[in-house]
């Protein structure tokens, strides 16, 4: 008898277990669930809110248009400023020197970001970051190229890598991973895109500052018009 009481208690007790465990499990999954597309729309709002600062920076880079039209005779230490028919460009770069001895240099970094213009709108970014190693003899390069700065939407943004002169490797960035578990595409803008943007930025601003304040020619009013409207956005 006791034994039949026993096997008949364990039949209840799994039978409920049978009923119940379905119920949990899917409890569980439904949290689960929840909480990964909570992540995921805070995801998409981070990047959201990158967005809007790469196309404010950007609009901020649209006013350097006028320097297409003045002498540029002085530029922040260790940069170079050209220009063409419808662009302008800032180099900057610095040396590479030994650990123990930073005067021995062995290598060369530089960044550049040209600006294209259409009359007076801002038509493409292309940015070029190179490292050079004399010693080690090697060259790693990467362009990035907006085609629609003028957009929020930077999905179409160009990256080209090529190391030692070797076969380019080419990524939209719309193609870019940015899952949950790799943001790739996120940390591409916000730990890079967004930084180098502002970067430039203030080189251009520091630029049309030093014409300014040091050339004493007649652009000297069209350039002090452009430093009040840098920031007019």
């Amino acid at each position: 008898m006791k034994t039949t009481i026993k096997i008949l208690a364990f039949t209840t007790a799994a039978a409920t277990f049978t009923q119940v465990w379905p119920q949990e499990a899917k409890n569980w999954k439904s949290l689960r669930t929840n909480s990964e597309s909570q992540k995921a729309l805070e995801l998409d709002q981070t990047e959201d809110n990158l967005d809007d600062k790469i196309l404010e920076v950007n609009k901020s880079l649209g006013n350097y248009h006028k320097l297409q039209d003045v002498p540029v005779n002085y530029t922040p230490a260790q940069t170079k400023f050209t220009k063409g028919k419808d662009y302008i460009e800032i180099e900057s770069y610095s040396f590479i020197g030994r650990s123990y001895n930073k005067s021995n240099i062995i290598g060369m970094k530089t960044k550049k970001m040209k600006l294209f213009y259409n009359g007076d709108k801002l038509s493409k970014i292309i940015t070029s970051v190179m490292e050079e190693n004399y010693e080690k003899r090697t060259k790693t390069e990467n362009t990035v190229i907006d085609e629609s700065p003028a957009t929020k939407d930077n999905l179409d943004i160009k990256i080209i890598n090529v190391n030692n002169g070797g076969v380019p490797y080419e990524v939209n960035l719309g193609n870019m991973e940015n899952t949950l578990s790799n943001p790739m595409r996120i940390k591409f803008k916000r730990e890079f895109y967004l930084k180098n943007l502002v970067y430039f930025d203030k080189m251009y601003h520091y630029t049309v500052s030093f014409q300014l304040h040091k050339d004493k020619k007649n652009d000297a009013q069209i350039i002090k018009d452009l430093s009040e409207s840098v920031y007019d956005n």
